[in-house]
């Protein structure tokens, strides 16, 4: 007699289940929990006819339900089509099933079960997880009390860079007081000192809230300062313009090496000596320096012995005699 050939039916029909076991790994097993994962999706129908004594029915919903939005979109009880104000729950219950009582344990204790309904009434009350704003709540206050103890740290060390700075003030103010010591301090170190301590008297518990800086300049550095103002920039004439060799000129003009010149002219002033200015430096103003008229007006100054060019760096140094022992013989 040839045995009856067994097919997925009879598999489920013998170890289906309500509830699968996770901890079988059974080749059984396996194939009830595939059907049941691509049949059931959660989801289960309930009959609450009889809720009063504690019967509640409850059955995996049919192709047609699910179709439907039977328990998603509409009520799960089987005789309700409420589509509004509906949640999802997870409840303990007991059933039998192959004879055999059980009991639905995924929730650990009560306790977790209520914390699970209230996490589902305020997220469709509220639209949000109001123990995820705890958490996040909490999160933000730590990081909050980090970057306290960080300012700390931060207002201590603004308070030693203040000291050093009055420090180094004093310092400057007892040099400009001597007349044979030549020193200069630069105006804009000062401007930025006053600043730092203001804000340290504003924002800095301070011993000495009433410190000020008052310089007074000694000759030396005011009659250099006085010279260095008075050096005025003498353009370029037509007769030296004249004198350059047509090849040497090209098509450079008059204007285009003037404004060459004023323009390096200025930068000694504003560094009190004649120092090497990078050509791209002078591109990047608008003055251009590249291409046969730029070349021309490079080689025209030079012509003039007005600049030496320094190959080496790509730069540009005006000869100027009127800066010459401008530069001091000591800097603050």
């Amino acid at each position: 007699m040839v045995n009856k050939k067994i097919t997925d039916y009879d598999i489920l029909k013998k170890h289906y289940t309500f509830l699968n076991d996770q901890n079988d790994q059974s080749w059984e097993s396996n194939l009830v929990s595939n059907y049941h994962e691509t049949l059931f999706k959660e989801y289960v129908v309930c009959d609450l006819s009889r809720y009063k004594t504690g019967d509640v029915a409850l059955r995996w919903r049919s192709a047609k339900e699910v179709v439907e939005g039977k328990c998603e979109s509409i009520c799960a009880n089987i005789s309700c089509q409420e589509t509004s104000n509906l949640s999802s729950y997870e409840v303990l219950f007991n059933y039998v099933e192959h004879d055999v009582k059980k009991q639905f344990e995924l929730m650990e204790n009560d306790l977790n079960l209520v914390e699970e309904k209230i996490k589902n009434e305020l997220s469709c009350v509220y639209d949000v997880d109001i123990f995820d704003i705890f958490t996040n709540f909490q999160s933000t206050q730590n990081k909050i009390n980090k970057l306290n103890e960080s300012f700390k740290e931060i207002y201590a060390y603004k308070k030693e860079v203040v000291q050093l700075i009055k420090s180094q003030v004093k310092v400057l103010d007892s040099l400009s007081q001597l007349e044979e010591v030549e020193c200069v301090v630069n105006k804009e170190v000062v401007d930025l000192a006053k600043k730092l301590i203001a804000i340290s008297n504003e924002y800095f518990e301070t011993e000495d809230r009433d410190f000020t800086i008052s310089f007074k300049r000694n000759k030396v550095v005011e009659k250099k300062e006085e010279e260095i103002n008075t050096i005025e920039f003498i353009p370029v004439d037509e007769a030296k313009f004249d004198s350059v060799p047509n090849l040497v000129k090209r098509r450079a003009t008059l204007q285009h090496i003037n404004e060459l010149l004023e323009y390096l002219h200025n930068h000694a002033v504003k560094h009190n000596r004649c120092v090497p200015v990078k050509i791209n430096d002078i591109s990047s103003q608008g003055i251009k320096l590249y291409g046969q008229t730029g070349m021309a007006k490079i080689a025209i100054l030079r012509h003039l012995k007005l600049i030496q060019v320094i190959n080496r760096d790509n730069t540009i140094l005006l000869l100027d005699q009127r800066f010459k022992g401008n530069k001091l013989k000591r800097k603050l």
